[in-house]
């Protein structure tokens, strides 16, 4: 009798310790959820709509523009179809990009992403905290307006 309950109490206590290690260990991992924000390389800023076709983005840096590597594989535009839009880039002041339309406008009711990268940044240059990415998704208004 007191070798079952020996038994009992130890299988009682192994059991008991390996379910609050796992549930230890269990929480030290991400979970696929966080994961898989920590490894997203894209961060969404704003979704525009009603666009004008001719609309002249301005993005101002606070810590400065990075204009060493301002290319259009840096900041682009990219079409519903993942085509590259022939946009015109230009840095003004230290810290403004300016994002000018291709010559003949950007299609009504089309939906754009345009693109900028971390490092144009000067606050974020190889931070790889934050996102690779940022984009801003818009939409052309179907009409004039």
């Amino acid at each position: 009798m007191k070798k079952t309950a020996l038994f009992l109490s130890i299988a009682a206590f192994l059991g008991a310790g390996s379910y609050l290690m796992y549930g230890i260990n269990e929480h030290d991992q991400p979970s696929p959820k966080e994961d898989a924000a920590k490894k997203s390389d894209i961060s969404t800023w704003v979704y525009h709509t009603k666009v004008p076709e001719d609309y002249i983005w301005k993005i101002h840096f606070d810590h400065g523009l990075n204009k060493n590597i301002l290319t259009n594989e840096t900041a682009y535009v990219l079409d519903n179809e993942n085509k590259h839009v022939p946009v015109r880039l230009q840095s003004g002041d230290s810290g403004t990009l300016t994002i000018k339309p291709p010559k003949e406008g950007y299609k009504k009711g089309t939906t754009y992403n345009l693109y900028t990268d971390r490092d144009l940044d000067k606050e974020f240059i190889g931070d790889e905290k934050q996102p690779k990415l940022y984009r801003i998704q818009f939409t052309v208004s179907k009409s004039g307006a």
